[in-house]
This record gives structure tokens, sequence and C-alpha cells, in this order.
């Protein structure tokens, strides 16, 4: 059965993979993000792998061993002896994250809750009847966007150095994304 399969890649050879993958028909997934570097002479925006050392690819049992086969790919991802099989939602929500970037986005860090931003679409407000002051949801809170292009993505809320982040954890590859928007997008959810 075809399931989003992980894997492990040398350092550094994760868009290599794609390209050689995708060459053979493989369907794969690389999540990039867009980051401003800095040398002595000039700063650049680059793109480069949202998680180090990580690839997804699309694959049954036969096509992950080929996978394998690629010299870029270390070995598959497992939690305990269980091969790790990423959800679909968890792809669709780091493609949608993928495209809402900005240039000055995301730093990731594996298993904490992480750094970044995403950007959203305008809200047009035609005419304000009355106003009612909604209290802003609380530190730790389950909430979920209700505006812009990530409309539906859930996360949770953290606060650090004095701005609000919405948290969204990537659960099969036990990392998370920290993007920062208007906490007067979100709403909480009761779990």
């Amino acid at each position: 059965m075809e399931c989003w399969r992980v894997f492990y890649t040398k350092s550094r050879a994760e868009k290599q993979c794609e390209e050689r993958l995708r060459a053979a028909n493989i369907e794969v997934f690389l999540p990039k993000r867009r980051v401003i570097r800095q040398w002595s002479d000039r700063k650049k925006k680059v793109i480069e792998p949202l998680f180090r050392g990580y690839f997804f690819a699309y694959v049954d049992e036969r096509g992950r061993l080929d996978v394998l086969e690629d010299r870029g790919i270390v070995g598959s991802v497992r939690i305990g002896s269980e091969l790790v099989a990423m959800p679909q939602r968890e792809v669709d929500t780091l493609l949608l994250l993928q495209k809402t970037q900005t240039p000055e986005i995301i730093q990731c860090k594996s298993g904490r809750g992480m750094g970044g931003q995403g950007g959203a679409d305008d809200v047009e407000i035609e005419e304000v009847v009355g106003l009612v002051e909604i209290p802003a949801p609380s530190i730790g809170a389950e909430v979920e966007i209700e505006y812009g292009v990530m409309k539906g993505l859930r996360g949770q809320v953290l606060h650090q150095r004095g701005k609000d982040y919405l948290v969204i954890r990537i659960h099969s590859i036990r990392q998370a994304i920290k993007v920062n928007l208007p906490m007067d997008w979100v709403r909480e959810v009761i779990v």
C-alpha cells in the first residue's frame, strides 16, 4: 500500500535526492523554506530544506526499497520497530505552510517548537456594526486559524520574546514549526 514514507538523508543531500528520485518517476516531497544568508560582503535569499536530513516519498514497500538505493538516502525513519508513515494531513499542512512563506520566514528546530512567520490573505471588512472585545487565546491553548490562506490549520499558542506564535506540530517526525501571525486570526479550540 502506498503512503508517505520518511527517510534520512546524508548531510546536505536532500535536494540532490529530490532531483534524482523525481527523474526516476518517484513521487517525492521536500518541504523547503526561504531564508536570508549573511556573508561578509552581501546578503542573499536562499532556499533550503525545512527539515534538514529528512526526505519524504509516496511509495509502497517496493518503492521504499528503490528509494533506499539512492546514494543520498541513509535509511528509513522508524519509531521503535515501525516504519514511519506520514499522514496526508501533515503533508497538506507542510504544503500550505510552504506556499505562504514570506522571505524572512521560518526557523525550524527539532523537537521543541520552532521559529518563523507565515503570510496570509488580507481580511476585508465591509461595514463595522459594533465592536466586541474577544480575549486573546491563552498561552498553550489549542487554536485553529480562521482567516487567510492558512485557514483551518491547528496549532498551539506560544509566547516568546514579546511575540505570539502558533506552533504547528508534525508528529510523524517529531518536529514543529513556529509561525508568527496575528492572534485575532485564530480561535481557541475546545478539545
